[in-house]
């Protein structure tokens, strides 16, 4: 949940000499616990790279197939799955009320939907954007200009992930249902439900024999539906336990599984042979994996923040090397500079009468948000005709800044607060600085300042 400004309970230091440098090293994430990004959604984008969600860190990172990683913010909430849409730009699921939509610039736009749990999206060949409601029991519909249609499953279906089928159909895991739904363009739901009641389906994928394939969760095996409605559980002797979470189908017509709780990849043919493959990082959890065009296959790792890649080969299980690109999730730091020359020169300008323009550079690791505040005691704020609470009354702000990285932003008082002070002598007055991570808001500076 995002703070104000204004409810910062930390005591400010005491007032510092004027022209000091203020720094503080960031904290980490609000969100991200321990720094951890949980990373989630992956696929592959038009521009041929790599893009993939965090959830707790509110980013969308992008790596190149030479694994170089660029990490982009913020979504208002934690964006889970990830797909390209019609119009070239990538689209994404959060949590709350609003569809995310990135450019492949790195340019992130939010669309308002009905409030929901939403995961997997996909583009249908009807131009809309597919997403599933999992707490809702829905699947939704919406244009890229934001006009939105809700189709409502069984209840307790638990809907987890969505595909376009090679029928011209939309079709959905339905976690709790065990089993499937189909839906066309027009709305009409089928289910088709496991034969089991054992096993949980989760991922989704178009093999290459045409039918859908799915990973279940708490089963070692997957599952089979032919887009006639044909369903079949298949177990996998020896499949990492805990099930499987992602399914994609790889340049080689194989289908790979990833496996959180074993922290393996699995390699299915469609003639069975069936092959696993250990992640080097222990507490990994790969989560969500989608085969490129490149022939690589990525995959998620929700327990370490990193983005994995396994490359099919003629090797006599399939796999060649895999490997671990790490992206940088230490907490940001930020510097906020007030220099002498600048307080000395807002005194002169306030007994002169003039309105305070007071400078503050700040350099931030990170995109970084700033408001910078000029306080005094409740006494002198009355006398200035100032009212508000507390021992010290703000009388002068800037709006909320929002730095790329680097900038200067200015703090001011009114003509009629200026002149007063110019009355009575600028005395007895403080420069508060808060500065904060724009994608996670912790806090990055609280300091003050003696004017």
């Amino acid at each position: 949940m995002r703070r104000s400004w204004w409810t910062w309970k930390a005591a400010l230091v005491a007032a510092m000499a004027a022209g000091l440098v203020i720094a503080v090293a960031g904290t980490a994430s609000a969100q991200g616990g321990a720094g951890r990004a949980l990373a989630e959604g992956i696929t592959v984008g038009p521009d041929g790279n790599i893009w993939f969600t965090e959830f707790h860190t509110r980013r969308i990172g992008r790596i190149t197939p030479a694994g170089r990683i660029t990490r982009f913010g913020e979504p208002a909430r934690g964006p889970a799955d990830i797909t390209t849409g019609p119009d070239g730009a990538l689209w994404f699921t959060e949590y709350g009320d609003r569809i995310g939509r990135i450019t492949l610039t790195g340019k992130i736009s939010e669309l308002p939907v009905p409030f929901g749990n939403y995961r997997g999206i996909a583009s249908g060949p009807d131009g809309r954007l597919w997403f599933v409601d999992k707490d809702g029991d829905k699947i939704v519909a919406m244009t890229p200009q934001g006009s939105v249609t809700e189709y409502k499953l069984a209840q307790g279906s638990t809907p987890e992930e969505i595909i376009a089928g090679p029928d011209g159909n939309m079709w959905v895991t339905l976690f709790s249902r065990h089993g499937v739904a189909r839906i066309t363009p027009a709305g009409v739901i089928s289910e088709f439900l496991l034969p089991s009641s054992t096993g949980n389906p989760s991922g989704i994928a178009v093999g290459g024999d045409g039918a859908l394939w799915f990973s279940l969760a708490q089963y070692p095996g997957v599952g089979r539906v032919a887009t006639d409605g044909a369903i079949t559980q298949l177990p996998l002797p020896g499949a990492g336990p805990g099930g499987a979470t992602g399914i994609a189908a790889g340049s080689d017509g194989a289908l790979w599984l990833s496996y959180p709780a074993a922290n393996r990849i699995g390699r299915l043919t469609l003639a069975g042979a069936y092959t696993e493959v250990a992640v080097p990082t222990a507490g990994a959890r790969p989560q969500k994996i989608v085969g490129s065009p490149a022939a690589a296959i990525w995959f998620t790792e929700n327990g370490r923040d990193r983005i994995g890649r396994v490359t099919p080969a003629a090797t006599p299980t399939g796999f060649g090397p895999l490997q671990e690109f790490a992206y940088d999730t230490a907490p940001p730091k930020a510097r906020a500079t007030v220099t002498a020359a600048a307080t000395a020169a807002a005194r002169a300008g306030l007994r002169a009468g003039r309105k305070l323009r007071l400078p503050v550079r700040v350099r931030c690791s990170e995109a970084c948000s700033v408001v910078a505040q000029v306080a005094a005691s409740k006494a002198v704020a009355a006398a200035l005709g100032v009212s508000g609470s507390g021992s010290q009354v703000v009388i002068g702000t800037t709006r909320r800044g929002k730095l790329a990285k680097n900038g200067v932003v200015r703090v001011g008082l009114s003509a009629k607060v200026s002149r007063a002070l110019a009355r009575r002598g600028p005395t007895g007055l403080q420069l508060r600085i808060f500065a904060s991570d724009r994608n996670s808001n912790a806090a990055l500076v609280r300091r003050s300042v003696r004017i």
